[in-house]
């Protein structure tokens, strides 16, 4: 991998009549069909990054290209303005996919029913418009920020609040989150976080090399059960076929020493590769959904908080990772971009 040149606006001046030549951010508005009314945030870094956000989906990576080439797995439901929020059996219909999708705070997995309340399946924090969104630019370090929060609450009942930054290189090609979640109130409060990663056409394909961390492989349900033995290989899109969910457990070494931990997607082919990397500390979970049926082709690289058995099933199992009141969780990711050398 290249070194990446110190950033210098200096030099960028002399060169450009606009910086936007090399590096940009804008938001937008889109107008038509039900996507109509969603704010987006579009940015363009020079070394050929270019990350659209959604304003109105809790701040999430929508979609993603590298150089040109589209990265991440856009479902065929388009994005779907605020006044559809999920609802038990429509989550099929209503997921928009994208590069992130966050998932949570209150479930994770199939939708549930706990003590009269109703959770739709993968939660509700990503179908939420984040607030006091801004943008900034540290023009010494060439890093553009992306903040704003969002909040799951009810009344006589939880409040939980999720801040969002986001670092974007201008000169590179790697996004990094840094989210807080706060307990803002004064009961403890489970907390169901999944950062669901979705990589797909034509990034995604049969050329495409999976390297994940050292772990037992475990198959969710007996279909992937079958496929247990191909967990790492990428089809061609197959008519028909079922997903299958696996979970990544780490060995003995790394439940005694958890660390930094990191999923390898690489195309030598076309001399690219992703690199997602996240602390086992803060995500003990590590599930990866593959979905080789065609039209709905998708990698999904989810580091999670709980093994997605849906809140009522984990609260029964004794169910342990909370927020304390007036508490508060951290949570670091990256998403790298690069082209490899020859």
């Amino acid at each position: 991998m290249k070194e990446q040149e110190p950033f210098d606006l200096k030099a960028h001046l002399r060169h450009c009549g606009s910086t936007a030549q090399l590096y940009d951010v804008r938001r937008t508005q889109l107008t038509e069909g039900s996507s109509a009314g969603i704010r987006l945030i579009e940015v363009t870094t020079a070394a050929g990054l270019n990350a659209v956000f959604c304003e109105n989906k809790a701040l999430d990576l929508y979609s993603l290209r590298y150089k040109g080439l589209n990265i991440g797995f856009l479902s065929k439901n388009g994005l779907i303005n605020d006044r559809t929020r999920p609802q038990s059996g429509m989550f099929p219909s209503t997921w928009q996919g994208g590069m992130l999708a966050t998932c949570g705070l209150r479930n994770a997995g199939p939708g549930c029913e706990t003590e009269s309340e109703v959770h739709p399946p993968h939660g509700l924090i990503g179908s939420i418009p984040a607030e006091q969104v801004a943008l900034r630019t540290d023009w010494d370090k060439g890093v553009l920020e992306i903040m704003g929060q969002v909040r799951e609450s009810a009344l006589f009942g939880h409040n939980l609040l999720l801040r969002r930054r986001i670092l974007i290189d201008l000169s590179g090609s790697a996004i990094k989150w840094q989210d807080t979640v706060q307990n803002q109130s004064a009961e403890p409060e489970p907390l169901f976080l999944l950062y669901h990663f979705n990589f797909g056409y034509p990034f995604l394909d049969k050329a495409l090399q999976l390297h994940f961390p050292p772990s037992q492989v475990i198959a969710r349900k007996e279909e992937a059960v079958k496929g247990l033995a191909s967990f790492d290989q990428i089809s061609a899109p197959i008519d028909g076929k079922p997903e299958e969910v696996f979970f990544h457990l780490p060995l003995q070494d790394q439940q005694e020493n958890p660390g930094q931990q990191q999923v390898r997607l690489v195309r030598a082919d076309l001399r690219m590769a992703a690199s997602l990397s996240w602390s086992r500390s803060e995500l003990p979970w590590l599930i990866q959904w593959k979905s080789m049926k065609s039209g709905d082709y998708a990698l999904g690289i989810e580091p999670s908080t709980s093994s997605l058995l849906g809140r009522a099933e984990e609260l029964k199992n004794g169910f342990s990772y909370l927020v304390p009141p007036f508490g508060e969780r951290h949570y670091n990711l990256s998403l790298q971009l690069e082209t490899l050398s020859d």
